[in-house]
């Protein structure tokens, strides 16, 4: 392995060295703070934070027994277990302010940022390209979305106890012993509680044995005797691999895509061409901003050929430049195989390319990017001010990209108003939009960011819900009625598009419609009292009396209260020449409200006729 160029180490100095390593350390905890303190001032996202934080019923029972309980069922696709238990640590500690979540995803980026660190310099015994791939993957403004995401925590949080598996690997690594072995696996069983991302770990592994660490290195074209046993230690770490990657995927259900939605040859192409994205946005991160899943591509075949061409090219030629320089290898292996689960091969969720799939995936390329400097200057001295100066600049530049695009963070508004400025036609941004006007009361604003966000992906229905509220605010009725139709289409369940539209229907005094989508909003909300009201009221215009009756009972076995039920009863009692009945039920609705002047009038006009 080769040594530094003779630039002060903590292995060439004592305290001078320990005074370096000090400084450095401290420096780079300082970009830390420096690119992402925005993060501080940032509040809640309206956009996933409302369900996954906020909303989410595993956290309302604070740190408790039955929280800790709830936090083990999955919840809208995910078990993750270890990261909701971080945020009801938060909440027990600190409350529901948000700076506190943001704190708290900052402080465990930082600690990652000194874990790497710590990790690269005792596998590899260097120093300075320890520094710069860590300040490289530490400032750089990919980073952001992991970072200033409250939902996001499990990028920060799983990275975190993947570090302290490398770190605790390293160690065993140089000691052996089922102790250490032992914290691997803990280490492993955390990270992958807290996001299933870490199934590849295993493989990893088993890459940092062939380089840095050299423990199966081929001898003679064979696998050696020592290569045969870290691929035997690997086997329950893989195991416990594939029964998380089972999990998740019985987990997520319906959130994977199938064949037929997402054909082999799409996803191929979106995986092969993220790799390429990934590098682009790395080299070039700017115009950054949250991508939204913009519908199934359509199968490019130039395309398709061009990027695995170029991905079987990169791969050769580093395998070629393995002896020479490993860290080639080594770091284009690792880009690949943390990148595959988020390729698109599985497409869950509603994302091709997201800037926070590189968090673990840019440890592999700064890797590579920063021994080669490192040998660089090492081969050619007269080059060292110059890779020096460059790595500088590169690294205030970058930090100072991290720090403006953490201020688009800042809330919801602030984030995709700058997405649509990066591109005006996203959907996700113009959709999100849509709903900040219509809670405004910007109804007109509301239909215009919602018509633009639906010509990109006309399939989502939260974005017509939410065009035909906004249709109803402006009294388009007909086309609120369509809105709500296709809500109905594309979500056949939603028992609030099929009530909005039963009120719609009613309004046009088709009876029959309207009853029947309030029974089908019934299915999926059985207690909902103003739907089973409206439908009383409904079959009393149609005259089916009996129904109208056990839809008012309904009402009043969820609030025994409802004033409006009652009168509806007694009205009925009265008109089938039950007055008794009717009497006590005038009488209980003036013992709830005594001003009810429509029940005083009937119950004295019933007392007198008797």
């Amino acid at each position: 392995m080769k040594s530094d160029v003779r630039w002060p180490t903590p292995a060439h100095a004592g305290v001078r060295g320990f005074a370096i390593s000090s400084g450095v350390l401290g420096g780079l905890v300082l970009l830390v703070l420096i690119a992402f303190w925005p993060t501080l001032q940032a509040g809640f996202l309206q956009y996933d934070d409302t369900e996954y934080v906020l909303g989410n019923p595993i956290l309302r029972d604070g740190l408790t027994r039955a929280g800790l309980l709830a936090a083990l069922d999955p919840y809208v696709g995910y078990w993750i277990p270890v990261t909701w238990l971080s945020y009801l640590v938060d909440i027990a500690w600190f409350g529901w302010d948000a700076e506190v979540f943001h704190r708290t995803n900052l402080l465990l980026h930082a600690v990652n940022a000194l874990l790497l660190f710590a990790v690269l310099r005792s596998l590899t015994g260097r120093f300075w390209p320890a520094v710069l791939a860590t300040t490289l993957f530490a400032v750089h403004p990919l980073r952001v979305e992991s970072v200033a995401w409250v939902t996001e925590r499990k990028d920060v949080l799983s990275g975190f106890f993947f570090l302290l598996c490398l770190a605790s690997y390293a160690r065993y690594v140089k000691r052996q012993g089922p102790w250490h072995y032992g914290l691997v696996v803990l280490c492993l069983v955390l990270g992958l509680l807290s996001k299933p991302i870490l199934v590849v770990v295993p493989f990893l592994l088993l890459l940092v044995d062939w380089w840095p660490s050299g423990r199966c290195r081929a001898r003679s074209g064979r696998v050696s005797t020592g290569g045969q046993h870290v691929i035997l230690e690997k086997l329950p770490l893989l195991a416990i691999a594939v029964l998380f990657a089972g999990v998740t995927l019985w987990v997520q259900g319906n959130a994977i895509a199938s064949a037929g939605e997402y054909p082999l040859g799409v996803r191929l192409e979106s995986c092969f061409s993220s790799y390429f994205i990934y590098v682009f946005k790395t080299l070039w991160p700017l115009d950054l901003a949250l991508e939204a899943f913009h519908g199934v591509p359509e199968m490019d075949h130039w395309k398709f050929f061009l990027s695995g061409i170029s991905l079987l090219a990169i791969s050769v030629a580093s395998y070629r430049l393995r002896h020479g320089a490993p860290y080639i290898l080594f770091g284009w292996v690792w880009y690949v195989l943390t990148l595959f689960p988020v390729s698109g091969v599985v497409q869950a969720g509603v994302h091709l390319v997201a800037d926070r799939f590189t968090y673990l995936p840019h440890i592999g390329l700064f890797v590579a990017l920063s021994w080669g400097l490192a040998d660089t200057v090492q081969r050619w001295q007269g080059s060292r001010t110059a890779v020096v100066g460059a790595c500088i600049a590169v690294v205030c530049a970058l930090t100072a990209l991290a720090t403006v695009q953490s201020r688009y963070w800042r809330d919801t508004e602030t984030l995709f108003r700058h997405t649509l400025a990066v591109n005006p036609k996203d959907p996700l941004a113009n959709h999100q939009l849509g709903v900040i006007a219509l809670r405004r009361g910007e109804a007109a604003e509301a239909v215009r960011f919602l018509n633009q966000s639906l010509e990109s992906a006309s399939g989502n229905a939260d974005a017509w819900f939410a065009l035909g509220l906004a249709q109803v605010q402006m009294d388009e009725v007909s086309g609120a009625e369509q809105s709500f139709w296709t809500v109905t289409r594309l979500r056949p369940g939603d028992p609030d598009a099929h009530y909005n539209l039963a009120v719609a229907l009613a309004n046009r005094k088709e009876f029959e419609q309207a009853i029947e989508h309030y029974q089908r909003s019934l299915l999926g909300r059985p207690s909902d009292q103003q739907a089973h009201y409206n439908l009383a009221l409904l079959y009393l215009d149609v005259g089916e009396v009996a129904h109208a009756e056990r839809h008012f009972q309904e009402v009043l076995k969820e609030n025994q209260t409802s004033v409006a039920a009652l009168l509806g009863l007694a009205a009925l009692a009265e008109s089938a020449g039950r007055n008794g009945e009717a009497i006590d039920l005038y009488s209980r609705i003036l013992s709830i409200a005594p001003d009810e002047k429509h029940a005083s009038d009937r119950l004295g006009a019933l007392r007198a006729s008797r």
